[in-house]
């Protein structure tokens, strides 16, 4: 529903995302690199403002952040294992093992 709104509204749009996580929603909005970051934040707030009486009364209003590449920490881990099955490998069991630091280069 945001979304729909965001998309025609906001200026210097390149791509919007969207994912649910136990109850929260999070929506990416991609900035073409020359796009006013002020103008499209001002726009975003706004279009969130004017949808409020939309949301349900139990959902808290939205919480609009501001990342820059040089903000964002882009490390990603991936656990794999062809024996244990992958709600094991965060499990209190297996966290309570001990871990080796890999070397950087």
């Amino acid at each position: 529903m945001i979304e729909i709104a965001i998309s025609p509204t906001v200026n210097g749009i390149e791509k919007i995302e969207s994912q649910t996580l136990n109850g929260t929603a999070l929506i990416r909005i991609y900035l073409y690199p020359d796009t006013n970051v002020a103008s499209a934040r001002t726009q975003v707030t706004s279009v969130s403002q004017a949808i409020l009486h939309l949301i349900p009364p139990h959902i808290y209003p939205p919480t609009i952040l501001l990342y820059t590449p040089s903000s964002v920490p882009i490390i990603q881990m991936v656990l794999t294992s062809e024996k244990t099955r992958p709600f094991f490998i965060f499990s209190p069991e297996c966290r309570k093992k001990s871990y080796t630091t890999m070397p950087t280069s």
